[in-house]
C-alpha cells in the first residue's frame, strides 16, 4: 500500500532549486575543528544559509539552529516518526525525515506567509494538507486556500481558494479525514465562514458538507465520529450511522459554549473526547452526554493551549498531553485532574531564556514514546513519552535580523541584532569562514528596556570592536540606547536617550561623533544632544552630510545636524529606510515599503518602478553601481520572490534565488571587505556570495506547470536540456527530446511539464542536475531513465558521486533506424587542474541488438574552438576504459593528429578555416583565416560494434590531456580566457538486421 512506504527524499528538492544538492544526511561536521559545516550548509553554490550555533553547540556535536518563529501546528507521519511537519506563523512550512536530526523549510508552492494547519493523510503519509493564512497576529477574514503536497510536504500546489479562516481556529484543528482507499483518505476542511468542505479525489473537487451558517472554529473525526467546534453555538456531534449531527449540552456555571477554543477525539475510543477553554477541560466519556470540568488552578496566566491524546501504554494507562502558555509541555493519567510538568533540557538553545510563546506539540501514534514539542523558541524532542524532552533543531531558523554591524580591520568580527531577541556576536575559534555566535542577549545581561529587548539598530565603534552602542526597546519613549564594551558580557544605559532609533552611525571622517535617531554626540558618547529629527543615514562621502525624518516627512542636513532643510518628500509609513549613496555625498535612496523606492539627489528625487516592493537597499562599498535589495509582500501577506540585485545602479534588476521559506527581507549588508551580502528574513539568516553567481550559466526552481530556467550571466547563454519522458511505475522510457536553448541575460524561461515528465538540464561538465520533485542528485527514484553527462577531475582523485552517474539515454532498440545525439559544452576556463594529467569522463549505455542487427554508424566528434592556438604541440587522447584495454584510437601520435579520412593536422597546418563535415568534405588549410570553430571527427562503428557483440553494456571513456596543454586551451594568445566552449558530441545510429 503506498500509504506504508517509507519517504525517501532529498531536502534539495525541498529547495526546488537543484543545481547544487545539499549534504546529504550531514547532521554533524566531520570534523569538531569544521566550524563551517556546523554553521552553515550551501542551498546554491551562492547562497548559504547561516545558521547561529554557538560555540557550546558545536562542542556537543549539535549543529545549531535558532528557531524562534511562532509554530502554529505540527503533526507527525503516521507510519514514520521521523517524519515531522509543521508549520510558522511568518516562515511557511519546516520538515525533517531524520527525526529531528536536521530542519529544512519546504515551503514552495506555499504561497503564505502562515500556516494554520497541516496534516499527513493518515493512509498515504506522501500526501499531506496545510491551511495557509497571513499571519499569527492577524485576526481578520482572509482566503489564503488550502494546499496539498504528494510528496511527503517538500513542494506544494493550492486546491482550494476563496475560502476564509481565521486565527483563532489555530488553537484546534482544521483538517480532518476518513479513510477512503487504500491510496488516500477523504479530506475535510473547516473554513471559518465557508462551511466544512470535503474532497473524495485528493482535492481535485470539494463539496460542502454543512455548516455554512455558523463561524466554524475546528473538527475531528474517529471512525466514522464527527466532531465540529462553532465559535457561538458549541459543539457537535455525529456518531456512527447516524444522518445529523446532535448539539453538546456544555452550558454550565463553569463554561459558556462561546469559550470553548478546542476540542479533541481519543483515537482508541471515540466516546472519550475533550473540549477546553483557556480555564477548564471539559471531559466526555459517553459522546458528551455526561461532562466532567476539570479547572486550570493557574488561571489566566497560564492558559490552556493544546491538548492532545498519547497512545496507551501495556498497562492499559493512557497519557493526555497538555500545553499552557508560558509552561513546557504537561502530561495527565487522569483525564486531566492532576497534571505533572515535562522537563526540558535546553542547555544545547542558542538562546537559552526565551520560552513565553511556544505551545504547540504532536504525539506519535506509531511510537507511544516519541512526541515533538516547539518549546523555548526552539523544537524540543521526547523519547520516554513526554517526561523529558531534549532541544532537537538543527536548522530551524528564524531570529529577524535588524540591522549589522562588520569591524572592518577583522573580517570575521561582526554584530547581529535582532526583533525580540537582543544581540549575537561572532565567536571565532580558529580559521573558519562562519564563525559560531555568542548569543549576548541573555537577561542575566541586564539587556531590557523595559521588558523588550528588540534592537532597532546598532554600530561597532571603529576604534574598539569590543564597544557596541545600540537602541533597544518597543519603539518611541520605551526605547533608550544601551552600550557595551565587553563584547556584550554588560551593558549600561545612557540616560536621556529615549525614543525611537532607526539608525546609528559614526562619522566616517571623525568617529568622536555619533549619530543616533534623535541624539548627536560630539564627544565620542560621553554627552549626547537632542537635534530635534530622527537621523536615519549618514552620508560615507562626507559625514556632515545626515538625512533625518520629523512628522512624516524627510530632511536634509549638510552640517553635521546643526541645521535641516525639507525634500518634501513623505516617508509613506515609519521605520523606512533612508540609505546614503557610497559614491555622492547627497545622493539617498528611500524604501517606503511600496513597489519601487525614491532616488533623491541635488535636483531632486525620482521614483523607481523596479517591480518589487522595497524593504531596503544595500549598496557595494566597492561599486556603487552594485546594489542589492528585498522586501515582503505585507499588504497581501505572501512570501516575497527573494533577493534582487543591480549592477547598474537600479536601472535594471534581476532575481537572485536561494532564499527559503518567507523570502521576506527585513535587512541587508555588504560585508566591508569580503564578496558577501548577509540577509537577514523570518526563515533564518542567509548569505549571498556574489561573486560566485554568474559563474553559473542557468539555475532552476520549480513552477506551476512546469520549470523555471534562469540565465544568471549577464552575456547570451546557451545550453542543452533533455526531457525525459515517462508513464506508469515501470522504468519505461516513451521520449528522449534534446533541445538547444540561448537565453538573453538574466532572462527567465518557464518550459512546461506536466506530471509525467521529468527535467533534466546539462550546462557545463559537473553541472548536469535533475530537475525533478521526486528525483534528485543524490536519489534517483526511476534508475537508467537519466541522461549522459561528464565530469571532470584530475587524475588520481576519487570520482565525486554527486555529479557522475551511470546514466543513459538508451532503451533496447532491437529494429529500425535510430540516432541519438549527445552534445555538451563546457568552459575550459572552469577548470583548475592540480595533477600532471586531467581527465573527462564519460559513459554511453549501449544498446542490446537483435541477432544479426549492427550499430550502422557510431562517431565521435569534438569542436574545436579557434581559442586553442598550440594544441597540437601537445598529447591528447581517447581511449576506451573498459577491461582496461585502450582500442588504439589515440587522435595525436606526437603533434599529428590523425583523422579518419586518413589526413594528419600536423603542426604546420593546424589552422583550418573550413569546418570538417561528416561527409569528408574537403577544407581549406588557410591558416590566415582562423575559423571560429571546426569539427574534428573519430569513426569508432567497429570498436562499438565488437563491445555490443561481447554483450559489453557500456561504451566507457575519458578524454585527457597534460596539464601544460590544458593551460594551452584556457587562453588564446593574448592570454585571455577563451569563450567559446568546447563540444563533444557523440552519435550512434542503429541499423536493422540485414
Amino acid at each position: 500500500m503506498l500509504g506504508k512506504l517509507k519517504l525517501i527524499l532529498l531536502y534539495a528538492s525541498a529547495i526546488c532549486i537543484l543545481l547544487i544538492s545539499l549534504p546529504a544526511g550531514a547532521i554533524y561536521a566531520q570534523s569538531d575543528n569544521d566550524v563551517d559545516k556546523y554553521t552553515t550548509y550551501e542551498i546554491t553554490p551562492w547562497m548559504k544559509k547561516y545558521n547561529l550555533t554557538s560555540k557550546s553547540q558545536i562542542d556537543s556535536k549539535y549543529r545549531g539552529g535558532d528557531g524562534w518563529q511562532r509554530v502554529m501546528c505540527m503533526d507527525i507521519s503516521p507510519v514514520d516518526e521521523n517524519c515531522v511537519v509543521f508549520g510558522t506563523d511568518t516562515s511557511g512550512i519546516w520538515t525533517t525525515f531524520d527525526g529531528g536530526k536536521e530542519w529544512r523549510n519546504t515551503s514552495s508552492g506555499f504561497d503564505c506567509l502562515g500556516v494554520l494547519d497541516v496534516k499527513y493523510d493518515p493512509v498515504n503519509s506522501n500526501i499531506v494538507y496545510a491551511v495557509g493564512y497571513p499571519g499569527y497576529d492577524y485576526n481578520g477574514l482572509n482566503g489564503f486556500g488550502v494546499y496539498i503536497s504528494t510528496n511527503g510536504g517538500i513542494t506544494w500546489s493550492e486546491i482550494l481558494n476563496n475560502v476564509k479562516f481565521k486565527h483563532e481556529q489555530y488553537k484546534t484543528s482544521v483538517i480532518a479525514f476518513k479513510p477512503l482507499n487504500e491510496n488516500y483518505s477523504k479530506v475535510y476542511i473547516a473554513t471559518y465562514e465557508n462551511s466544512i468542505m470535503s474532497s473524495t479525489d485528493v482535492g481535485q473537487s470539494w463539496q460542502s458538507e454543512g455548516f455554512s451558517d455558523m463561524e466554524i472554529l475546528g473538527i475531528d473525526i474517529v471512525n466514522d465520529v464527527t466532531a465540529v467546534l462553532t465559535k457561538n453555538d458549541g459543539v457537535f456531534i455525529q456518531k456512527s450511522g447516524a444522518e445529523e449531527f446532535k448539539k453538546v449540552n456544555i452550558n454550565s456555571e463553569y463554561v459558556a459554549e462561546e469559550d470553548i477554543c478546542s476540542l479533541v477525539i481519543n483515537p482508541y475510543d471515540c466516546s472519550n473526547m475533550i473540549f477546553f477553554t483557556p480555564m477548564y477541560i471539559c471531559n466526555s466519556y459517553d459522546y458528551g452526554e455526561r461532562i466532567d470540568y476539570i479547572q486550570n488552578k493557574e488561571g489566566s496566566y497560564r492558559p490552556y493551549t493544546g491538548l492532545a491524546f498519547g497512545n496507551k501504554k501495556d498497562d492499559g494507562t493512557q497519557p493526555i498531553y497538555i500545553s499552557r502558555t508560558s509552561s513546557p509541555i504537561s502530561v495527565s493519567y487522569d483525564g486531566g485532574r492532576t497534571i505533572s510538568l515535562a522537563e526540558i533540557d535546553n542547555s544545547l538553545s542558542f538562546n537559552l531564556s526565551e520560552s513565553w510563546y511556544q505551545s504547540t506539540f504532536a504525539v506519535s501514534l506509531l511510537n507511544p514514546d516519541v512526541i515533538y514539542a516547539a518549546a523555548f523558541t526552539e523544537i524540543s524532542k521526547s523519547v520516554d513519552g513526554g517526561k523529558t524532552f531534549f532541544i532537537s533543531s538543527s536548522g530551524y531558523s528564524g531570529m529577524r535580523i535588524t540591522d549589522f554591524a562588520f569591524d572592518k580591520n577583522d573580517d570575521y568580527n561582526y554584530w547581529f541584532s535582532f526583533i525580540d531577541a537582543g544581540l549575537a556576536k561572532s565567536d571565532v575559534s580558529g580559521d573558519e569562514k562562519y564563525p559560531a555566535m555568542y548569543y549576548a542577549g541573555s537577561d542575566a545581561n541586564g539587556i531590557r528596556y523595559k521588558g523588550n529587548k528588540t534592537v532597532q539598530a546598532l554600530a561597532m565603534d571603529p576604534k574598539n570592536s569590543d564597544r557596541i552602542i545600540f537602541a533597544i526597546g518597543s519603539g518611541g519613549d520605551n526605547t533608550i540606547l544601551k552600550e557595551t564594551t565587553d563584547g556584550g558580557k554588560t551593558y549600561r544605559e545612557i540616560e536621556g536617550t529615549n525614543g525611537t532609533c532607526c539608525k546609528i552611525a559614526f562619522h566616517p571622517q571623525d568617529p568622536n561623533t555619533i549619530y543616533a535617531g534623535y541624539y548627536i554626540s560630539h564627544d565620542n558618547g560621553v554627552t549626547f544632544e537632542n537635534c530635534g529629527y530622527e537621523i536615519r543615514s549618514v552620508s560615507p562621502v562626507n559625514g556632515d552630510v545626515v538625512w533625518g525624518v520629523k512628522n512624516g516627512v524627510v530632511y536634509r542636513s549638510t552640517d553635521g545636524g546643526v541645521t535641516f532643510r525639507s525634500t518634501q518628500i513623505g516617508t509613506g509609513g515609519v521605520n523606512i529606510k533612508l540609505v546614503s549613496d557610497n559614491a555622492e555625498e547627497q545622493k539617498l535612496y528611500i524604501c517606503d515599503y511600496s513597489s519601487g523606492y525614491k532616488v533623491v539627489t541635488k535636483a531632486g528625487y525620482t521614483t523607481v518602478d523596479c517591480g518589487f516592493v522595497c524593504w531596503v537597499i544595500a549598496q557595494n562599498p566597492k561599486n556603487s553601481n552594485h546594489l542589492v535589495a528585498g522586501g515582503c509582500d505585507s499588504a497581501n501577506k505572501r512570501p516575497a520572490k527573494g533577493l534582487y540585485e543591480s549592477f547598474d545602479g537600479g536601472k535594471n534588476w534581476h532575481i537572485v534565488t536561494g532564499l527559503t521559506g518567507s523570502c521576506d527581507v527585513w535587512s541587508l549588508a555588504f560585508h566591508p571587505n569580503l564578496p558577501r551580502v548577509y540577509i537577514g528574513t523570518s526563515s533564518g539568516t542567509f548569505v549571498y556570495e556574489y561573486e560566485k553567481f554568474n559563474r553559473y550559466g542557468f539555475y532552476f526552481e520549480f513552477a506551476q506547470g512546469g520549470i523555471n530556467l534562469y540565465n544568471t550571466k549577464n552575456e547570451t547563454t546557451t545550453g542543452t536540456y533533455v526531457n525525459v519522458s515517462y508513464l506508469g511505475a515501470g522504468n519505461v522510457v516513451n521520449n528522449v527530446n534534446f533541445e538547444k536553448i540561448s537565453l538573453c541575460p538574466y532572462e527567465i524561461m518557464h518550459i512546461e511539464t506536466d506530471k509525467n515528465t521529468k527535467m533534466f538540464i546539462l550546462d557545463g561538465i559537473s553541472n548536469m542536475r535533475s530537475v525533478s520533485n521526486s528525483i534528485s542528485t543524490n536519489y534517483i527514484s526511476v534508475p537508467e531513465v537519466l541522461v549522459n553527462t561528464f565530469y571532470g577531475e584530475p587524475e588520481g582523485v576519487a570520482k565525486n558521486s554527486n555529479h557522475l552517474k551511470n546514466i543513459n539515454i538508451g532503451t533496447e532498440w532491437t529494429q529500425g533506424i535510430e540516432k541519438r545525439n549527445w552534445e555538451h559544452k563546457k568552459q575550459i576556463s572552469d577548470f583548475s587542474p592540480t595533477e600532471q594529467e586531467y581527465a573527462l569522463y564519460g559513459k554511453i549505455k549501449l544498446p542490446k541488438l537483435a541477432d544479426g542487427a549492427s550499430i550502422k554508424s557510431a562517431k565521435i566528434l569534438v569542436n574545436r574552438p579557434a581559442e586553442w592556438q598550440d594544441i597540437t604541440k601537445n598529447k591528447c587522447y581517447l581511449y576506451e576504459l573498459e577491461d582496461g584495454i585502450s582500442p588504439d584510437i589515440n587522435w595525436w601520435t606526437g603533434n599529428a593528429l590523425k583523422l579518419s579520412d586518413g589526413n594528419t593536422i600536423s603542426d604546420t597546418n593546424y589552422a583550418y578555416s573550413g569546418y570538417l563535415k561528416e561527409d569528408n568534405e574537403n577544407y581549406s588549410k588557410d591558416k590566415t583565416a582562423l575559423p571560429d570553430s571546426y569539427n574534428i571527427y573519430l569513426d569508432v562503428t567497429d570498436y562499438v560494434n565488437s563491445l555490443c557483440k561481447n554483450n559489453k553494456e557500456y561504451l566507457n571513456f575519458k578524454w585527457t590531456t597534460q596539464k601544460d596543454s590544458l593551460l594551452a586551451f584556457r587562453s588564446d594568445t593574448s592570454g585571455e580566457d577563451m569563450t567559446n566552449p568546447v563540444i563533444l558530441h557523440i552519435e550512434f545510429e542503429y541499423g536493422a538486421a540485414n
